[in-house]
């Protein structure tokens, strides 16, 4: 016996037991990747729409399946949408700030050597409006009032560059870096977490 019920799912009996077969909720996605299959950096806009990067591509936004490509060739690691509702793209010595459909490009802190293409690997918002970002090989900077500072001029961060950024419900700013440390940042508050506290992210 078979039968499908309010919810679109179809049920089927059979000796060996009963089973319900449903849509499922993920779908392959539109983006092309770039000419080495490069990852891509996603960030979903308030409107609904896609947005993605990668190494050698436009920035892309899809609606649907409708998939439009905006200027020119980028290299982009990272995404993010911001407190406003903007977006921000960032990678090989490249940040950008999305808002209204226009996008302009940031000048990156002074401290990171153009000419070596550092990426930039995550970008959080702080509560006090900070804009954080990790440089690789660099640290982090945070850009308050146009001006960026190094270690956000908190003199008990970790001295390393961190891998992930993430503001929590709470407006504590959490740092990931590499062999299993993590730091967090409430107000002007820093706690260290290593494998000595159970930290265990490897490396």
């Amino acid at each position: 016996n078979a039968f499908e019920d309010r919810e679109g799912d179809i049920w089927v009996a059979t000796r060996g037991g009963l089973d319900r077969f449903r849509p499922g909720n993920l779908v392959p996605g539109p983006f092309p990747y770039g000419s080495g299959g490069e990852d891509l950096a996603l960030v979903a806009a308030r409107d609904g729409s896609i947005w993605a990067g990668n190494l050698g591509q436009p920035l892309m936004r899809a609606e649907g399946d409708a998939v439009s490509f905006l200027g020119e060739n980028r290299d982009i690691t990272c995404a993010y949408r911001d407190t406003d509702g903007s977006l921000w793209f960032a990678g090989n010595n490249t940040l950008l700030h999305a808002v209204n459909g226009t996008t302009e490009s940031v000048p990156l802190p002074p401290e990171t050597d153009p000419r070596l293409r550092w990426a930039i690997q995550s970008i959080v918002r702080s509560p006090d409006g900070g804009l954080w970002i990790s440089v690789a090989e660099n640290g982090v900077f945070r850009l308050q009032n146009h001006v960026w500072t190094q270690w956000g001029g908190v003199a008990a961060l970790p001295r390393r560059t961190a891998v992930i950024l993430w503001t929590d419900s709470s407006g504590t700013i959490w740092f990931g870096y590499t062999v299993n440390e993590v730091a967090s940042l409430r107000g002007t508050t820093v706690r260290d977490y290593t494998a000595a506290d159970g930290v265990n992210i490897g490396t």
